[in-house]
């Protein structure tokens, strides 16, 4: 098995990279709670804190979109993606903030209520920002069509 330089080279830069987007955004998570301590208000705060968890995703799904760029042809959005994977997700990280949800059974108020449930709302996000970004697809002409 051989080393490859450039490879491991962009992994440990793709890894680095990951660990400052991390911190970053435990930075601003920190801000947006202590606001949120601070102001007693719920809103906007913690929809900034799940927002937040988007551009992880979006960075995950980055070597992904690198691969599309190297591909020739024509930009496409794959919707069927988008429309069953990113935004079932979508609304599992907000679902307690629509209005159409107030009603829900006693046993989802309790799972909603439980603050180690939050990683699910979070999660929902970073699954949201891979499927937008890799939802984002060129192809390619086949050599039959002319």
């Amino acid at each position: 098995m051989k080393l490859n330089v450039r490879s491991s080279l962009w992994y440990l830069a793709f890894t680095v990279g990951f660990i400052i987007l991390l911190l970053l955004i435990s930075r601003w998570t920190f801000y947006f709670e202590t606001m949120f301590r601070n102001t007693f208000q719920m809103y906007p705060w913690i929809i900034y804190i799940i927002l937040l968890n988007i551009p992880i995703g979006i960075y995950l799904g980055i070597p992904s979109f690198f691969n599309e760029l190297k591909k020739q042809g024509r930009w496409r959005v794959n919707i069927g993606k988008l429309l069953f994977i990113g935004l079932p997700m979508a609304l599992l990280a907000f679902f307690m903030y629509f209005p159409m949800f107030n009603q829900l059974p006693e046993f989802l108020v309790k799972l909603v209520a439980n603050p180690n449930t939050m990683i699910y709302f979070r999660l929902g996000t970073i699954v949201t920002g891979y499927i937008l970004i890799t939802s984002l697809i060129k192809e390619e002409k086949s050599a039959l069509t002319v």
